[in-house]
């Protein structure tokens, strides 16, 4: 193999854009395809030098060996990875808390850290002004930016493209994205020096899986207007857990998380298929890990947000006690215990069944990544079960008679549908 067009990309890629920032010959391109990003390639330019391919961070797991390295003197966990502490809190600022997705931790650390001149700025991603049903990653150098990137964007991202902006400009920068996103900064941090340089914070956010744009227009189609004419749409904030808020010229529609996420995206319903082999729910990689607080006690009394946070570095630490002491943050250690207890659910599918899902697809002869030898687990039947409705579920609604079909579905059968998938 030559270059990453000769990889089965449906199965393979997770649309980082890493490919396209280490082409010589600028001959790679993100573009979106059935509902995703994938590359490109003008084969009229491609000089075949293999850098692409011999790159491309979709090809296998984090590789738990070359963390350890990232993240000298930290403890290892075989659930969150390496870490030096994990808290709960959110920020200060109760403007930023309440309009971010869950505490508004990652915004208030950029925001700190842009105006101490720790860093010259971030990528991070925003809804892109021309099409506001699509995601737009960028630098962002200004307050104003960053607050532009607040809340969560359940739809895809190729964060990593942006890094080009960088290359040739002087500074340091923090990156924000997801672990797929962040396992291809670690590997482009191993082979190029001027992403280590350029690079000196990642914020990872915790992931379940992704969600296709297929997965947005269905939304919109479901409990808006539709598509056309549409002016923005933001999944979460205002509140948490929050909701998906659509706008047109003369209405708006909010929905809440627990109607859109529940019956549809909870289920596996336009799942990409490589997120189905992905056992990095904690974004291994980062510096610090985010994710929200789903634990009983939070549940009960908090309408504004509270993260969970994982650091990993010796970085990661001195930024989040220095806010804590400048009492920019609140923050109080969280026991690893109540960190898995938050993520319960998620890792008992995402982690704990995921070498089922490696031997569906082997059996299936669908490519996947080169495993980490530390995440073989044992395996039961249900196991199974669950990784034969999870991918059915991704590749039903790919076509757009499986949509249609689920336009119709009532939502009490798919929620019936979604506790049996869950109890497995």
């Amino acid at each position: 193999m030559k270059t990453v067009q000769d990889l089965d990309l449906t199965y393979v890629c997770t649309g980082c854009g890493t490919c396209e920032v280490v082409c010589p010959a600028n001959a790679i391109k993100i573009k979106t395809k059935e509902g995703q990003y994938f590359p490109e390639i003008d084969m009229g330019k491609c000089i075949h030098c293999s850098r692409c391919i011999h790159i491309c961070p979709g090809r296998e797991e984090n590789n738990r060996t070359s963390l350890k390295t990232c993240f000298p003197n930290s403890i290892y966990d075989k659930s969150i990875g390496y870490y030096q502490a994990t808290y709960i809190g959110y920020s200060i600022d109760k403007e930023i808390r309440f309009k971010a997705a869950s505490g508004g931790i990652t915004t208030t650390v950029l925001l700190y850290l842009l105006e101490n001149q720790w860093i010259d700025g971030a990528i991070v991603t925003k809804q892109d002004p021309k099409n506001p049903l699509k995601n737009l990653s960028f630098v962002a150098r200004t307050k104003e930016d960053i607050l532009e990137s607040v809340g969560s964007k359940y739809s895809p991202t190729h964060t990593v493209s942006a890094i080009k902006e960088i290359k040739d400009k002087p500074g340091q920068y923090a990156f924000v994205g997801l672990p797929c996103q962040i396992r291809a900064i670690r590997k482009l941090q191993e082979k190029y020096s001027w992403v280590k340089e350029k690079i000196v914070l990642t914020i990872g956010l915790f992931c379940s899986r992704g969600v296709t744009y297929k997965g947005t227009e269905f939304v919109v189609d479901k409990f808006a207007r539709g598509t056309r004419k549409i002016k923005s749409i933001k999944y979460r904030g205002d509140g948490w857990p929050g909701g998906c808020r659509i706008s047109y010229a003369n209405k708006k529609y909010t929905i809440a998380l627990k109607d859109y996420w529940d019956p549809y995206f909870a289920n596996y319903f336009f799942t990409p298929y490589r997120c189905l082999v992905c056992g990095d729910l904690f974004s291994e990689g980062a510096d610090i890990s985010l994710g929200d607080a789903w634990l009983p006690e939070i549940k009960k009394k908090d309408s504004i947000g509270t993260s969970i946070i994982i650091s990993r570095s010796k970085i990661a630490e001195e930024i989040l006690l220095k806010l804590k002491e400048e009492n920019i943050l609140h923050l109080n250690i969280c026991p690893k215990k109540a960190v898995i207890i938050s993520q319960k659910g998620i890792i008992k599918r995402k982690i704990n069944a995921l070498y089922a899902r490696r031997i569906l697809f082997k059996l299936l002869r669908r490519p996947v990544p080169k495993e980490d030898k530390d995440n073989k687990d044992s395996y039961a039947v249900k196991d199974f079960i669950m990784a034969a409705m999870m991918l059915f579920n991704a590749a039903f609604s790919k076509s757009r008679l499986g949509q249609k079909i689920l336009l119709r579905v009532p939502k009490d059968v798919l929620l019936k549908y979604r506790n049996i998938l869950q109890k497995l």
